[in-house]
């Protein structure tokens, strides 16, 4: 009885469900906020509370991407100094960048009839004396980094180069003449410390020039006399530097010196043109002679390379073979002496005369030949295909071979002698 007592109790104790309703909706929302409302579960109709708040996000992140925008547009303001413009656009968005100007430049004359080339870069160019009495002169100069006065006079180059134009109007003398005397003043302003090379020719845009160096006064010079319509034409070059700028600084004026043009009139033709190999070492000028449109027959020697055919073709023989031509050619010095290689070379050609022409060779005879200052050697008789020459170059590993076939004329020879007399030996690396 006392147990179905309590029971009853606690029955009566229990609430009502209307009470539990009630107390349930009484309960604070922080105590169960995963608990979703029965409410909104069933409610699917209007609610304008949720469109007031995609409102109030909608403006919120429209504000902020201004403002980013805003920041990073003031950002770039900074770092192109305060808004000045780096590049221009179209209104099509393509990107236009100005074409840059070219530094390197043409100087003409139309006076006196010549062109030169010149970078702005590297290069000053100036004008002297172009309305007084005094000679006209066109200088192209570099200063090196080391140069910090103006070049005034040819004393004030401590490093640099120069290429000094001169022009002399009305002077009735042999550039060779000129090319001699001032040779000989600057042998006496310069006295024993100079070193002073002798003259050679060489070609100036197909006119003969007479030229010399100096070394050591106290610059370097290289001289060159040369004539075009009467005028006499002095092109100087002038360098000094420490060792290695100096051969850097007389490259580049001799590249100058390559630039240069004369104007010519259509009907007026160069009288001779150069041949130029930075391989072999070699450069000389010539009658504007035809280059390796011929062959001829070389010595058996390995290791021979060609290094031109020159070849004058107004003489042919029955068969439309061209006469007149010479044939360089250079092989390799090795460990050879010039005399261990002259003695093979005679043994050699001895023994393929007797193969060929079926018997000995006679009248052997040697003769020195001068080409470029460097005594050479020709052999005569001893090949039954012509006459060679042979040469020790003075500056390059290299024997060099000058081939006369059969059949040569003398007045050919004797144009050869000239041409030999303006060989160089010594070219420098561009």
């Amino acid at each position: 009885m006392e147990d179905g007592k309590v029971l009853d109790e606690n029955l009566q104790n229990e609430p009502k469900q209307e009470e539990v309703k009630t107390l349930e909706k009484d309960k604070s929302p922080n105590e169960d906020l995963t608990q979703v409302p029965e409410s909104l579960k069933k409610k699917s109709g209007f609610n304008p509370s949720f469109l007031v708040k995609l409102a109030i996000f909608v403006a919120l992140t429209t504000l902020l991407l201004l403002g980013t925008k805003f920041l990073i547009s003031q950002s770039d303001v900074l770092n192109n100094g305060g808004g000045a413009e780096t590049e221009e656009s179209t209104p099509s968005g393509i990107v236009t960048i100005p074409e840059q100007e070219s530094p390197e430049k043409t100087f003409t004359s139309d006076k006196f009839k010549f062109s030169v080339d010149y970078n702005t870069d590297l290069h000053d160019l100036q004008t002297r004396s172009a309305f007084s009495s005094e000679p006209p002169q066109f200088l192209i100069i570099h200063k090196g980094e080391s140069q910090k006065d103006d070049i005034k006079t040819d004393a004030d180059l401590l490093d640099g180069y120069v290429v000094k134009i001169s022009v002399y109007e009305g002077v009735d003398k042999d550039i060779l003449e000129l090319a001699q005397r001032k040779r000989e003043k600057y042998l006496v302003e310069c006295g024993d410390v100079a070193l002073l090379g002798g003259l050679y020719k060489r070609n100036i845009d197909g006119s003969e020039a007479q030229s010399f160096e100096v070394g050591n006064c106290p610059q370097d010079f290289i001289e060159n006399f040369t004539e075009f319509r009467g005028n006499i034409i002095e092109i100087t070059q002038i360098f000094r530097g420490d060792i290695g700028f100096k051969q850097s600084y007389k490259a580049q004026t001799e590249e100058i010196l390559r630039s240069f043009a004369w104007l010519r009139d259509p009907e007026e033709e160069p009288d001779i043109a150069s041949f130029r190999s930075q391989d072999y070492q070699l450069e000389f000028i010539h009658p504007v002679l035809e280059v390796n449109t011929v062959s001829v027959t070389p010595p058996s020697i390995e290791g021979l390379v060609r290094v031109v055919v020159l070849a004058d073709p107004t003489r042919k023989d029955g068969a439309g073979e061209v006469l007149d031509k010479v044939g360089i050619f250079a092989v390799p010095k090795g460990s050879k002496s010039f005399a261990l290689f002259i003695n093979e070379e005679k043994q050699s050609l001895i023994q393929e005369y007797k193969v060929v022409e079926e018997k000995n060779p006679t009248g052997l005879s040697e003769e020195t030949v001068l080409i470029g200052g460097v005594d050479g050697l020709k052999l005569v008789n001893y090949a039954w295909w012509g006459e060679v020459i042979y040469l020790e170059h003075p500056n390059a590993n290299y024997f060099l071979i000058f081939v006369l076939p059969e059949g040569v004329s003398d007045v050919f020879v004797e144009a050869l002698s000239d041409v030999f007399d303006t060989f160089v030996f010594e070219i420098e690396k561009s």
